[in-house]
């Protein structure tokens, strides 16, 4: 009996010195640093998603709620206004923070094939009217300001409803376009209508990274191989253990 004890102690010896040296080689790989690397960007990705479903979110109730128009509840419309803004800055700073996030992991990976590859992406990116705005934009609100929004109610003849929009005020824009590298954008528009911009901008912000961690994937297939081929055997060994 003592010795059938003996035995199960010196099994649990082994798996758990087998344990650690598993755990201290995944601490080593390369794709262990890939993997943490790419996991640390999707956070960052999902931050700027978060933050656009609540400034969609937001922008559904105000284009449902013709209660926000009544005269006896301008506070509610004012309050709006505020917490609109609010989360403006919320997306816009997010997507801030996921490029420099993005920019710097691409230089800790130190792959030759990825930093080409995304450059050239983001060449494509940044050429595009949106993605110029975007960031006049959110330059504008880091250094000087949330700029005024505009709301306005129209009548729309071809579908017999009210139709609420929610504007940033393009006369206040036009006052700082100089230093504005989309003021020809800005000028050939007739109003700027966020939902609209932002649902675009979302959407090159979507493709792109569906493109960069597929991308990524691929290039570092054998790394991250190697990792979750010994990620599941650490997984497995304290399952084993646990159940003993």
């Amino acid at each position: 009996m003592a010795s059938e004890k003996n035995s199960e102690q010196q099994t649990i010896r082994e798996k758990n010195l087998q344990l650690f040296h598993l755990v201290e080689v995944r601490e080593k790989l390369q794709g262990n640093k890939i993997f943490f690397a790419l996991k640390n960007l999707g956070t960052s990705k999902y931050a700027v998603d978060k933050n656009y479903k609540e400034l969609d979110k937001a922008i559904a109730f105000y284009e449902g709620n013709l209660e926000i128009w009544n005269i006896k509840k301008r506070h509610e419309f004012n309050s709006f206004i505020v917490e609109f803004s609010r989360l403006l800055q919320n997306y816009l700073s997010s997507t801030f923070s996921l490029i420099r996030h993005n920019v710097r992991i691409c230089n800790d990976l130190e792959s030759k094939v990825l930093n080409k590859e995304y450059n050239h992406a983001v060449s494509i990116l940044n050429s595009n009217d949106i993605v110029v705005f975007i960031k006049d934009l959110r330059n504008s609100v880091q250094h000087v300001g949330l700029p005024l929004l505009s709301a306005q109610l129209s009548f729309v003849k071809d579908e017999s409803e009210l139709k609420h929009l929610i504007l940033l005020d393009k006369e206040v824009i036009s006052r700082d376009l100089a230093n504005w590298k989309s003021k020809k954008y800005v000028a050939s528009i007739e109003e700027i209508n966020l939902k609209d911009v932002l649902k675009q901008y979302q959407n090159l912000i979507n493709e792109f990274y569906e493109w960069f961690f597929k991308r990524a994937s691929q290039i570092f297939s054998k790394e991250i191989k190697e990792f979750v081929d010994i990620d599941i055997q650490i997984g497995e060994l304290n399952k084993s253990l646990n159940n003993g």
